[in-house]
């Protein structure tokens, strides 16, 4: 471990145990705040005063249900924060994920404390955007050390990975809210179908094959389209989109299949005796 490789890490601890913390709290204080209502669609977040206002809301809003993948990200990052302890790990996460891990962490937590003490929508879009370029440049620097086991793949990859496509599809809505009026429905069936040629170009022509941005992009579509269930302009693109998306997916898994299957043929071949009896 080099002298600069400790402070980095006790850094991605604590910043994790920050963002944790406080959207566990704001969660947990919006739930308090719901009015007894029991529809988890309608939270209601804090506010400095006492009216409480209603979650903003757009047509690319994700429903409640599509959020919990949230708790799947965080779970992830405990990984990472405890995987990175381990020498295996120490590459990846001092030289392709480095100090942007801290620096995600801190856009996090200004996101969720404007986005429920502040009515200040155009702060929010532009720390989403700047959330999605930190995170984008980490997805792109762990190209460069591919996962050398099941571990790095888990814990390292697929927590930035799933968090880079759930972070693009929040930024478009956080530009949505921003700007008001982009939220038609017009514009919004133009965003799910982009939605669905970024989440089939991740899984069919980009050449890493990312199966796990591609689900990822899928999980938001469905929850888009169960949301705007009586909006046929965009239920009907996202259920397209998820079902080309899912082909792709499908696709991927079969030809990894038959080049393994091909690999053990050609492997038993290879142990074959030269001489039969």
């Amino acid at each position: 471990m080099g002298e600069h490789d400790l402070p980095l890490k006790i850094a991605n601890l604590i910043a994790y145990l920050v963002v944790f913390g406080v959207n566990a709290f704001l969660f947990t204080e919006c739930f308090k705040n719901n009015d007894g209502n029991d529809d988890s669609d309608n939270l209601k977040p804090l506010t400095n005063d006492t009216d409480e206002r209603p979650v903003p809301d757009t047509y690319l809003t994700p429903p409640m249900y599509a959020e919990s993948i949230w708790f799947l990200i965080y779970i992830l990052l405990a990984g990472f924060v405890t995987y990175q302890w381990f020498p295996a790990a120490n590459d990846a996460v001092v030289e392709a994920v480095g100090w942007d891990n801290v620096i995600s962490s801190v856009l996090n937590v200004s996101f969720s404390l404007v986005l429920v003490y502040a009515d200040f929508p155009i702060a929010n879009a532009i720390i989403a955007v700047v959330l999605l370029v930190v995170l984008s440049k980490v997805y792109h620097n762990l190209e460069y050390y591919p996962p050398k086991n099941i571990f790095d793949r888990i814990f390292i990859h697929w927590p930035f990975v799933i968090y880079t496509a759930w972070i693009t599809m929040q930024t478009v809505n956080s530009l949505w809210l921003a700007i008001p009026f982009l939220d038609t429905v017009l514009f919004s069936s133009i965003v799910v179908i982009v939605y669905g040629l970024i989440g089939l170009h991740f899984v069919d022509y980009y050449h890493r094959k990312d199966v796990v941005f591609s689900a990822t992009i899928v999980w938001g579509l469905i929850g888009l389209a169960w949301k705007n269930s009586d909006e046929g302009p965009i239920m009907i693109p996202a259920l397209i989109g998820s079902g080309l998306i899912i082909g792709g997916i499908v696709r991927v898994w079969v030809h990894q299949a038959a080049a393994w299957w091909r690999l053990r043929n050609q492997r038993m071949g290879e142990r074959d005796p030269l001489l039969r009896t």
